[in-house]
């Protein structure tokens, strides 16, 4: 089994048929409404078939669930995360990268020091983070420049500037 990717989550209930609000975290859509059903963790094989019922609105989808066709039963969905396999993103574009793919990557310093690994990327509004795990912490690090140099796929290795501790 590959690792899984959330890639959207219920918003709210809406109506009274039973619909609900979906955010889409993927670059498309799509992935949340494959034929095959999204997940509801990430370990478990228990799906459900989501089905587009409007277009988007402020990112947000208005779908229907199978099984769902009461406001009350839609409004248990609230939170509710959807995943997919790894394996089913697409190709990432040249020189783009999943964040998923970042996890579990060596951090290392412009002079080699290892700093940690890729614990997860993060991004609270301002801009993406890595969140790097040291030997004794966790501790955010932003990934663009300045601090960023590169990132070598095939050795697992994130280069960053160090940044100076207040």
């Amino acid at each position: 089994m590959t690792k899984r990717i959330l890639i959207g989550k219920v918003a709210t209930a809406h109506g009274i048929k039973g619909d609900i609000k979906v955010l889409c975290y993927a670059d498309d859509p799509a992935l949340l409404f494959s034929a095959d059903g999204v997940y509801t963790d990430e370990t478990t094989q228990k799906r459900v078939v989501l089905l587009p019922r409007a277009e988007p609105k402020a990112g947000l989808f208005i779908a229907s669930v199978e099984g769902i066709t009461d406001r009350t039963a839609a409004e248990r969905l609230r939170n509710q995360q959807f995943f997919i396999e790894r394996d089913e993103l697409p190709e990432a574009e040249d020189g783009a990268l999943y964040h998923s793919d970042l996890e579990g990557m060596d951090v290392v310093s412009v002079d080699g020091k290892a700093m940690g690994k890729v614990l997860r990327m993060q991004n609270f509004g301002a801009g993406d983070l890595v969140e790097v795990q040291s030997k004794s912490d966790t501790y955010y690090i932003p990934f663009a420049e300045p601090y960023l140099v590169s990132v070598d796929r095939e050795a697992r290795r994130i280069t960053m500037i160090e940044p100076e501790v207040m």
